[in-house]
This record gives C-alpha cells, sequence and structure tokens, in this order.
C-alpha cells in the first residue's frame, strides 16, 4: 500500500491558496486518500462531517457552455491531469480510484469543443482517461523527434500559480493572459524544488506496461516554460532522429 499521496500526505487542505483546495478531503487516518464527491458526507472514515464540492468546467474554463447547452445536459472535460504536485514531489506511479456512491441520473453530452465537433456520452461524474502512448504514436514523425528532446519546467506551486487564471475550453491548458500569479507572490519557493520534467517518458519502470513504450507525459496546465530542441522544425518533419543521448538515458534506466 502507498504511504505517499501524489500532493504529499495533508497538503492539499492546509494549502488554501490552491486550486485543488475546495475539491479534496483527506482521510485522518489514511492521508494518501483523498475523498472527492458533492454534497456533506457524515461519519466517513474519521471525518466528522466533509462538504464536498464537485468541480465544473463553469468555474474553470475561459468559456464555459451556455446556460441552454448545460440545461439540455452538454457539459466539457473539467480538467486533465496527472495526480502530482510537479513541485518538490515527483509524480506516482499509479493512482487509482475507488466510487463507493456514484451520482444517478441521464447521461450528459461531453463536448471536446477542440473544433472537431466530436462529444462523448458520459455518465455523471465520469473520470476519463487518455493514453499517453496514443498521443506519441498520432504526431507526425517530425514532431515525435522533437517531442523526445523537449523538456518542460514546471512553475513552482503550479496549483496557486495557476489559480487566478482560466483554462481552454479543452480542459488541456491554461489561456496565456498573464493572469497567473507572480512568481514573487507565491508561497516561498526554492529553486532546487522546482520540477523539470522529459515531455516524453518511457515504460517500463516509469509506468506499469508490458512492453518498452514512449508515451506522453506532460500536464500542460502546470507548465511554465519548455525546452525545445534547436533542431529545426523543418528538418524534424523530415525524419525522426531520437537524441543519442536521450537512447542513453533510457539505456540506464532500464532494469
Amino acid at each position: 500500500m502507498s504511504q505517499s499521496y501524489g500532493h504529499g500526505n495533508n497538503k492539499t487542505q492546509s494549502t488554501k491558496k490552491s486550486i485543488l483546495h475546495p475539491d479534496l478531503k483527506t482521510i485522518p487516518r489514511v492521508p494518501q486518500v483523498q475523498l472527492i464527491g458533492n454534497g456533506t458526507v457524515y461519519n466517513h472514515e474519521g471525518l466528522e462531517s466533509a462538504a464536498l464540492k464537485h468541480p465544473s468546467h463553469t468555474a474553470f474554463h475561459k468559456t464555459p457552455v451556455s446556460p441552454e447547452d448545460e440545461a439540455e445536459g452538454v457539459t466539457r472535460f473539467y480538467r486533465w491531469h496527472i495526480d502530482a504536485a510537479f513541485y518538490d514531489l515527483s509524480p506516482p506511479r499509479v493512482t487509482t480510484l475507488y466510487g463507493i456512491q456514484v451520482p444517478q441520473g441521464p447521461k450528459q453530452i461531453c463536448r471536446y469543443d477542440d473544433g472537431t465537433g466530436d462529444t462523448l456520452s458520459v455518465p455523471l461524474g465520469t473520470t476519463a482517461f487518455v493514453s499517453g502512448k496514443t498521443m506519441f504514436d498520432i504526431l507526425p514523425r517530425g514532431l515525435q523527434s522533437v517531442a523526445v528532446r523537449a523538456r518542460v519546467r514546471c512553475a513552482p506551486h503550479p496549483y496557486e500559480w495557476m489559480t487566478p487564471a482560466a483554462a481552454h475550453s479543452t480542459g488541456l491548458k491554461i489561456e496565456s493572459e498573464g493572469k497567473e500569479v507572480p512568481l514573487n507572490e507565491l508561497t516561498p519557493w526554492s529553486e532546487d524544488k522546482v520540477k523539470v520534467f522529459p515531455a516524453v517518458c518511457l515504460t517500463p519502470p516509469f509506468c506499469l506496461s508490458i512492453t518498452s513504450t514512449r508515451l506522453v507525459d506532460v500536464e500542460e496546465p502546470c507548465n511554465w516554460r519548455a525546452a525545445l530542441p534547436s533542431t529545426s522544425m523543418r528538418r524534424a518533419r523530415a525524419a525522426y532522429r531520437p537524441d543519442p543521448r536521450w537512447r542513453l538515458a533510457r539505456r540506464r534506466t532500464l532494469p
């Protein structure tokens, strides 16, 4: 059994400036477990009472769906994410969800709102999952070459940093409006705890996989800066040439 939550034990409720603070309640005797949901829960695993509020895209996206569409059951993906702090702590290998009581009612229509017109019929309270492997596989080969060389620098205390900002209609990123908290106004932070990750990771050992697989592993809303390879995009599109240093690093991480 894991001894630590991806954001750190007893961190989400004590960090009141974080965008995650209203959504999570820590189970006292197992602080690596968080309670999420909607409504008030009484006498649950040591919690005398907990007022839960299910997050909605209407409070986070810059342009939510119209009230008329919402009344017809239209919704959006709230935020694509990995359960990780991205400051001081590295992402966990595994996150699990256990549904104690699921909401009942008619299904909703989730709109991707990415320009494709795609929709997905979903039950209430849905948590959707995507494949980082598929993300990598469908990139043009030249952009795969860029991705395997790219590094992503996360903002210090990223969930505090992004709190005033609004999300894109896809839930994949933050709108570039300069609304993020200035770094000098964040909770005190240190450079040695700021995280830098590759845009593409290799499995195993980082994830559960039978074969060695490249997958996109980036939580865009937490990203502050990206370090891209110096290879021109024109050359990158011409051929897929992973950086030899990346291949060496890969061999070192394998058993």
